[in-house]
């Protein structure tokens, strides 16, 4: 259970930080989990460690099935070695197999370079398996560390990517190899932390803590089904019949005057049952919200102008969110409400020069491209 020894387990409870099967517990529901591969070690390596750096394996959350994998660092650091890439590719074959979500939980500190290229082909073949799931089954990374190079490319391929603040990074190399390559000087928090990435659209939500993180991925998979063939959970139909007083507001918050801005989640949070809209990469594009919400218990997606921000017009960050989030919704079936209050695309020489036209015509694309109910 504890392959790198009590030095190893002495350094990690010095960071602060759990185990990888502490925090899988965390986040299945309890008891759930089945490991599988806990006994691989790198074959012809008389020292090689149990493991091998990741933990792999199988529960649930609220009861559905989800394959889970999460990196020791106790282990070369959660580096990833020859048996690290096949225990994590036998879990995306597994999840492919029983079509349910697949969760990284990454703490890693890259490719091993004890381990040459062996190595890099095992993040290459993981890639290469990301891309054969993506919209197939829900695909989350949690970012729980310094992570860069091939430990960001594999988790950006994710549908969602869920970072804890002040301890989750992301770069592809770090402050100090940019000082020594481009002589540019740079901060760890303003090049790789959490809320930077998370504005420049690579972290689509940014908790303060491992549990915040948790509750976060186990909400967004309580709006999705478990693969493209089946249906989302159905979650108190029926519930809201009565016109309430909070509804009638609706009809005084947009203000009769075209150049006052108001709070587009106003509007939002009366539309949709219990007020409940999930928003999803609320600190990229602000221009435009994407959230899930529901409609008398049936999951939508919800792409929404948000006025607070620029008049709600649209921007090229703005555009990339909504046509990644229209995609999503549509590889899982799920109907899109719009919700629309904009003066349309955003002039500018900055915009021209960051490519409106393709980024702008992407987002269209991302429209007309889906065949999911749509309401606006």
């Amino acid at each position: 259970m504890e392959p790198g020894g009590e030095k190893a387990v002495a350094k990690r409870a010095k960071k602060g930080i759990p185990s990888a099967r502490e925090r899988i517990y965390a986040l299945l529901d309890p008891g759930s989990f089945l490991e599988i591969g806990a006994l691989a070690k790198t074959p012809g390596d008389p020292n090689a460690l149990y493991g091998d750096g990741v933990v792999t394996g199988h529960g649930t959350i609220n009861g559905r099935p989800v394959g889970v994998f999460s990196h020791d660092q106790t282990v070369f650091q959660g580096s990833v070695g020859e048996m690290f890439g096949r225990k994590v590719a036998r879990l995306m074959e597994w999840v492919a197999m029983v079509g349910c979500p697949i969760i990284g939980i990454n703490d890693s500190a890259g490719a091993r370079i004890q381990d040459l290229v062996t190595s890099l082909a095992w993040y290459a073949e993981l890639g290469r398996r990301h891309e054969l799931l993506r919209g197939l089954v829900p695909e989350i990374s949690l970012i729980f560390g310094k992570c860069a190079g091939g430990a960001v490319y594999s988790p950006i391929q994710t549908d969602l990517v869920v970072a804890v603040r002040d301890q989750g990074y992301m770069f592809v190399t770090g402050p100090d190899v940019i000082k020594d390559v481009t002589g540019e000087e740079v901060s760890l928090d303003e090049l790789g932390g959490a809320d930077a990435q998370a504005r420049y659209g690579n972290i689509h939500q940014v908790v303060e803590s491992e549990d915040a993180a948790y509750q976060y991925v186990r909400d967004y998979l309580s709006f999705l089904p478990a693969n493209t063939f089946d249906d989302p959970p159905i979650v108190n139909p029926g519930l809201e019949p009565e016109i309430t007083p909070h509804d009638l507001e609706l009809d005084a918050i947009v203000p009769d005057s075209d150049n006052q801005a108001y709070d587009m989640m106003e509007i939002l949070l009366r539309i949709f049952d219990d007020g409940d809209v999930f928003e999803v990469g609320q600190q990229s594009g602000p221009a435009i919200i994407t959230a899930f919400a529901r409609v008398d218990g049936r999951p939508v997606g919800v792409i929404a102008n948000q006025p607070m921000y620029m008049s709600g017009a649209i921007d090229n960050e703005a555009s990339d969110k909504a046509a990644r989030f229209i995609r999503f919704c549509d590889s899982f079936n799920t109907p899109l409400v719009f919700v629309v209050d904009t003066p349309g695309f955003l002039p500018g020489v900055q915009q021209e020069k960051g490519g409106i036209i393709k980024r702008g015509g992407r987002f269209l694309n991302a429209v007309v491209e889906a065949d999911v109910p749509k309401v606006t």
